[in-house]
């Protein structure tokens, strides 16, 4: 016979669906059922060690429901971030200097680098670099307060892979995931870029002339200002005159 662990989701939702409401609110108390569960929806997903130790505590249904919640999460924890091998490449808008020298772009597979909690980022052949959290200097898309900043480049935003969970860091200039990168030209989607230059204007122009935009005296700030307005008008007024009915 059949242990429950051993019957398919769909089946063991089918049986479900026939139990009269009390026989179902007796199964539904019995955790090798919610256990099932959180073998089909968790399989080739990423699952938090503290929610999979929920599950090995015996609660099995907490563990399932906060794994749907946490699938949503955006704000990457420091023990997650440098727990992992993250794939990186360069963006297009990077430029051609960063992309000559990208192995992703160059048809292989991408640069691995990690993130340590003395806040070194190593996977770079001649220099390591510092990282840290910080707030964002635009929100984007509505996600999260707290950003990755590597160096002094544009920071990076997390967002969650709908398939599996999984973790995607961007900036305007470079991609990083929590799992293997496809080569290039492999995943379309996941080449489609979610942060864009003019989100990050102000980070970009403060980089290209040598200022920091977490940090300057008024006169830095005087300037920076000047420089984002003027670019982002110019920015503005091509996309008008690209798309006349905007």
């Amino acid at each position: 016979m059949a242990t429950i662990e051993e019957i398919p989701h769909e089946l063991l939702s089918r049986i479900l669906e026939y139990l009269h409401p009390k026989d179902l609110l007796e199964a539904m108390l019995i955790p090798k059922v919610w256990d099932a569960q959180c073998n089909f929806f968790w399989n080739n997903k990423y699952v938090s060690q503290h929610i999979r130790q929920l599950r090995q505590d015996g609660k099995p249904l907490e563990a399932l429901k906060a794994s749907f919640e946490d699938a949503k999460r955006t704000d990457i924890r420091q023990d997650e971030l440098t727990a992992i091998d993250w794939c990186f490449r360069f963006k297009e808008d990077a430029g051609s200097n960063w992309l000559s020298v990208d192995p992703w772009w160059l048809g292989n597979k991408p640069r691995v680098i990690r993130f340590h909690d003395n806040g070194i980022l190593t996977g770079f052949e001649l220099v390591n670099f510092t990282w840290k959290f910080t707030r964002p200097n635009r929100q984007i898309l509505g996600k999260s307060d707290r950003v990755v900043r590597i160096h002094v480049f544009p920071t990076i935003h997390f967002f969650r892979c709908s398939d599996n969970w999984e973790w995607i860091g961007e900036s305007a200039w470079v991609q990083i995931t929590s799992f293997p990168m496809p080569l290039r030209g492999v995943d379309p989607n996941l080449e489609q870029s979610r942060v864009f230059v003019h989100h990050q204007v102000r980070e970009i122009i403060a980089y290209n002339n040598g200022l920091d935009w977490e940090s300057q005296d008024p006169d830095q700030q005087e300037t920076l200002d000047e420089l984002t307005g003027l670019v982002e008008e110019h920015m503005s007024s091509q996309i008008i005159a690209n798309n006349p009915e905007v």
